[in-house]
């Protein structure tokens, strides 16, 4: 499996990172997200993490990931990769199933030639 590494600041304001992935990638990558808060390396502990975002066709999709000292780990799932185009992201991070706080990213799918679910 390919992984593919960014840092991803949970400051708002920054550009989002992009990660370009070809259409249907699904199973073949790996997603792994370091974490910081402005110039701090994001370091607690007791949190879980979430891959959320929206397809070019407007609909979302929810996967878990995993987090571990400040690194956030996932692989591309189907929703994920099955509509060429930018591809909308976000990491949203849990502490006692309250939402701690999210980072957005892009995924840019590049076309490719085999076909998706339709599942949301």
């Amino acid at each position: 499996m390919i992984t593919q590494s960014i840092n991803l600041n949970l400051i708002p304001g920054a550009v989002p990172p992009r990660i370009s992935i070809s259409q249907y990638d699904t199973g073949s990558r790996v997603l792994s997200i370091t974490l910081y808060n402005g110039a701090v390396a994001f370091t607690q502990t007791g949190i879980t993490a979430k891959i959320r975002g929206t397809k070019p066709d407007k609909k979302g999709f929810s996967y878990d990931a995993t987090y571990s000292a400040g690194v956030v780990t996932a692989d591309i799932e189907e929703q994920m990769s099955c509509v060429a185009g930018v591809v909308t992201c976000e990491v949203v991070l849990f502490k006692n199933d309250e939402v701690l706080g999210s980072g957005n990213f892009v995924l840019e799918s590049k076309i490719g030639r085999a076909s998706c679910r339709e599942r949301v």
